[in-house]
């Protein structure tokens, strides 16, 4: 180093000696295994790693449809409001609130039957999507969608949406002193839906039909077992790795989900088979 103009170096006049060279009919020393962790714990780990990759796989695919869903929903909910801001005046304004509680039943129950159509070609589109998403991840062909699965989802979503719509604007007549304050809070509502209501339809239905569609074809793929998996609210992670039977459910309708100190108990209004377990729940289910 001297010579190349070079500053010293600590050790760089200590000789070094190959150590791959050792006197002939000498053994060389064992050299030490990597410690392997035990097949229960790899098991394990390969397990959760390739759940979380699963989920996702699953939440990206399902939120590239929440915008889909979202515009759907709005078709829906300008048609809902604009029908029922024209009823206002017509009845609440000339005649009662019973002459316009008789309509509000008429109403919603032709809703009932054409908002599947609305939905219907989005459904198909992305049960495409997660069939095949689902063969994949078991390495089986992709199983073909019922269609009058689709028709019994849809049909249940109609009666849903429309129940959940008709008891909000019945509760606001129920509460009303009189006719002019019942059109008041009713059309206060409309505004309230134009601005909300297809985000969050749109946003739930995304992951309702993704997580529903998935056990669709779970099941007729013969998968026995699922996982509730993802979710960062304190809700969700009482369910996250909780498994169950394809044909139980993660929470009966009456049970209470109980997260712990300062998050108020969840009452299950109905079974829960899927996620979501909430609005904005982003969770999902794999193969267990």
């Amino acid at each position: 180093r001297e010579k190349e103009d070079l500053n010293p170096m600590d050790g760089a006049d200590d000789l070094l000696v190959p150590l791959n060279m050792i006197p002939a009919g000498q053994q060389p020393a064992p050299q030490a295994e990597p410690e392997e962790a035990p097949q229960e714990a790899r098991s394990a780990l390969d397990y959760e790693t390739r759940a979380i990759e699963l989920r996702r796989n699953r939440q990206q695919s399902i939120t590239r449809y929440v915008r889909l869903f979202e515009e759907a929903a709005g078709r829906l909910v300008k048609r809902e409001t604009a029908d029922i801001r024209r009823a206002v005046p017509k009845y609440l304004g000339k005649r009662s609130v019973v002459d316009f509680e008789k309509w509000l039943t008429a109403f919603y129950e032709e809703m009932r039957g054409v908002l599947p159509d609305y939905f219907r070609a989005l459904m198909l589109t992305l049960a495409d999507e997660i069939l095949a998403a689902v063969a994949r991840e078991l390495g089986q062909e992709t199983p073909v969608i019922d269609e009058d699965w689709i028709t019994e989802y849809l049909n249940n979503l109609a009666q849903v949406y429309t129940v959940g719509g008709e008891k909000q604007l019945r509760a606001l007549l129920a509460e009303a002193p009189d006719d002019d304050a019942a059109a008041e809070a009713i059309l206060e509502r409309m505004d309230g839906w134009d601005e909300n209501r297809a985000v969050k339809t749109g946003r739930e239905q995304a992951f309702e039909a993704g997580n529903a569609l998935a056990k669709f074809g779970y099941a007729a793929l013969g998968v026995r077992y699922l996982v509730w998996s993802g979710g960062d609210c304190p809700l969700c992670q009482t369910l996250n790795g909780m498994r169950v039977g394809i044909d139980e459910d993660f929470l009966k309708e009456g049970d209470s989900l109980n997260a712990g100190d300062g998050v108020a108990p969840f009452p299950a209004v109905r079974n829960i088979g899927h996620p979501p377990l909430h609005g904005g729940c982003d969770c999902v289910i794999v193969a267990g």
